[in-house]
């Protein structure tokens, strides 16, 4: 493509945001089935890869026309958990002998590309080349193919950039020590500032050295950092991937990141236990203004691992604990100064916002906390799945693991100018090895400051007194009350057995009548009503019994409901269709028409027909049902046949109400409430009808 046509795309690319993105970006640069891109960042001019294939990632770090640097450098630091050294390179080879094939690409792209595969290998191999040393197979692969372009001497610029590749795996290599080195050479040999060591803080005689507080505190604070430094500069960072330090067999999948957390943790108990092993509080006093000197140094020299860790130590409890020292230290303003300074510097607060801020600024060489890495891995690993729902490598997830990984790398790069001083180091970590454990520090701490208990105030003891007897006086009022309230309660308990009683004897005396009137055991109560409408034993056509008590009073009453009616069996069965010329008017059978209950009872019916009633919730279907309205109680039956209801509903305090269509979706429905009992709901076979049932109803709740 032209260079002006390349800056058509360019200019286009602004405006992805604003318009539909793929009508203005080439095909390379389009989602498909094997590769998608995200929004367009600020300042970019290519939209960023966040899922694709293998193969299409090596595809987009070679393009012709728009390579993908960053993402070149977060394949290299990230590819071993998507793919293994010989399956990239394979993908790289193969792009290597057949770019320029593709849809959107032009035969005379191929040079391009394979300049692209080139320049590809030569970083592999320079900011990955400990995956050459630990693999002969795949350094034996890379040159087996260097060797072939080599021999084709047809393009000479090819050549050279394959001897190049060649020439930079070797340089890389003679940062090794020989054939007895180890990959950790290559973590351990970053570049050194020009300037010229200090020299080191050491006593006359070393012999004197009984413990850290005879050396100088800006010497530990380097020697500290040199220790730091190594260990952090000796961690892989695929050491670092799936969080493989906090899983089984982390001792071999993570050995140098558990080792710099080892030290981390030891430096912290170093301090610890020299403080609470001094017995005097003067003495303690000056080994914490010590601890605070040591921190202050490490900091200066951007030991931000170090600091912590003392500054950790400062805050555990077995030191914390210690007022009688703190107070001699903070005493002194400067000491209560570095230590403010130092715990804002390193605080959590807001996912170590100061911290993250100092980061970005320093200039390595610097020894960074590693928690604080680890952490962001974690969230990056466990919050975010490996592939696509469509099976794709999750590369948005890969691209944040990489930018974690190039922070822990840069600064693995600058070696401190600082001179070692093996008999410091070597006596450090001899304190290290003799650490104590919580248990024991919490011990001597208090064998050093015990607890003390302030001498008693007579004023307060005096006024706790009179607030003790206040109490004692409102719990006999309680007392008091609880005592009455319980007499109260024995006569209510005595009148409710009196009610009992009474209605048990109705009961009785009811149960004695049935028996008279139908000896034959009853039928099956009907499955429709629920608990509120379900018949007793001697329903249906004995009386109901319906209790109200007066909460005021606490009196209780019991009164009689007439017994529920009989019927003459009628000609029509239930599932009949009801209609005019079946039921009278309006498809409704009245006392006028002869049948039904009216014709064979002298008691006063006020109205009588077919209704559909629901059987339970909203849900629940509606049942055809013979109803009849007398003396102020509503009865249906299942049939128009049967003798005895199903059902009873006492309208005496009850309320009817038409329903709308759109609550329950019948047409002519009405409902009868109380708002003590439950609720009846029917539906008529049309609106006059739905009158007639209201209105009779309504004259009979009174």
């Amino acid at each position: 493509m032209a260079e002006a046509e390349r800056n058509m795309h360019a200019s286009r690319l602004v405006f992805v945001d604003e318009v539909d993105r793929d009508h203005f970006l080439p095909q390379e640069l389009r989602d498909s089935t094997h590769i998608r891109f995200g929004k367009l960042a600020p300042g970019h001019d290519v939209p960023p890869v966040i899922a694709a294939t293998l193969t299409k990632l090596v595809e987009r770090i070679t393009y012709a026309k728009a390579p993908d640097i960053d993402l070149l450098h977060a394949i290299i630091l990230t590819y071993k958990s998507y793919a293994s050294s010989h399956e990239l390179l394979t993908a790289l080879i193969e792009r290597f002998q057949t770019g320029g094939s593709l849809e959107y690409e032009e035969p005379e792209d191929s040079v391009m590309i394979k300049f692209r595969v080139l320049n590809a290998l030569k970083l592999w191999v320079t900011s990955g080349y400990v995956d050459f040393f630990d693999d002969l197979s795949l350094r034996d692969a890379l040159f087996g193919f260097l060797k072939s372009i080599a021999a084709d001497d047809s393009d000479e610029p090819l050549v050279k950039l394959a001897i190049a590749v060649s020439t930079a795996y070797e340089k890389t290599a003679d940062r090794f020590s020989g054939p007895s080195a180890d990959a950790e050479a290559y973590f351990t040999s970053g570049h050194h500032r020009e300037d010229s060591p200090p020299p080191p803080l050491l006593p006359a005689d070393f012999a004197v050295v009984r413990s850290l507080f005879d050396l100088d505190p800006l010497e530990v604070a380097r020697q500290l950092t040199l220790m730091e430094h190594s260990a952090y500069c000796r961690i892989r960072l695929t050491e670092l991937m799936g969080c493989a330090w906090s899983k089984a067999g982390r001792e071999d999948n993570s050995p140098n990141v558990l080792s710099a957390i080892e030290l981390f943790n030891g430096i912290s108990c170093l301090f610890r236990d020299a403080i609470v092993s001094e017995a005097d509080v003067g003495t303690r006093a000056q080994a914490i203004e010590f601890a605070l000197r040591v921190a202050e140094g490490c900091a200066k020299l951007n030991n931000v691992s170090s600091t912590l860790a003392i500054i950790a130590s400062l805050s555990a409890t077995p030191i914390h604990r210690l007022k009688q020292t703190w107070a001699l230290v903070e005493a002194t303003k400067r000491n209560v100064r570095i230590r403010a300074n130092l715990e804002a510097l390193i605080s959590n607060e807001g996912n170590y916002k100061a911290y993250r801020k100092m980061l970005n600024k320093v200039d390595p060489p610097a020894v960074p906390y590693l928690g604080m890495w680890l952490t962001d891995l974690t969230f990056l690993e466990d919050g975010n799945p490996d592939t696509t729902d469509e099976g794709l490598i999750n590369f948005a997830k890969y691209d944040l693991i990489a930018k974690v990984l190039g922070d822990v790398r840069q600064f693995q790069l600058m070696r401190y100018q600082l001179v070692p001083v093996e008999l410091v180091q070597d006596f450090i970590s001899g304190q290290l090895k003799s650490a104590l454990d919580e248990e024991e520090a919490y011990r001597r701490s208090l064998a050093v400051e015990p607890r003390t208990r302030p001498a008693p105030d007579i004023n307060q003891i005096a006024d706790e007194n009179v607030k003790l007897k206040e109490t004692v006086r409102a719990l006999n009022r309680k007392v008091a009350s609880l005592e009455s309230a319980n007499k109260h309660l024995e006569s209510d308990i005595s009148s409710l057995s009196s009610v009992v009683s009474t209605i048990r004897m109705q009961l009785a005396d009811l149960a004695a009548v049935h028996a008279l009137r139908n000896p034959a055991a009853p039928a099956a109560p009907d499955q429709e009503p629920t608990s509120h409408e379900a018949l007793s034993p001697i329903a249906p056509d004995a009386a109901i019994i319906r209790l109200a008590g007066a909460h005021h009073d606490r009196a209780s009453q019991a009164y009689l409901i007439s017994a529920a009616p009989s019927q003459n069996p009628p000609s029509g069965a239930e599932d009949d269709p009801v209609d005019a010329s079946a039921s009278g008017s309006g498809g409704v059978s009245t006392a006028a028409d002869g049948a039904g209950p009216a014709s064979s009872s002298s008691a006063r019916v006020s109205h009588s027909g077919f209704l559909k009633k629901q059987s339970g919730g909203k849900t629940s279907k509606w049942q055809k049902r013979w109803c009849v309205c007398r003396d102020d109680h509503l009865y249906y039956y299942k049939s128009q046949s049967d003798s005895k209801p199903a059902g009873v509903v006492v309208l005496h305090g009850c309320t009817v109400q038409a329903v709308d269509k759109s609550v329950w979706g019948k047409d002519c429905a009405f409902e009868i409430y109380h708002e003590q009992r439950r609720t009846y709901r029917f539906f008529a076979a049309d609106d006059d009808e739905r009158a007639t049932w209201m209105a009779a109803i309504t004259s009979q709740t009174d």
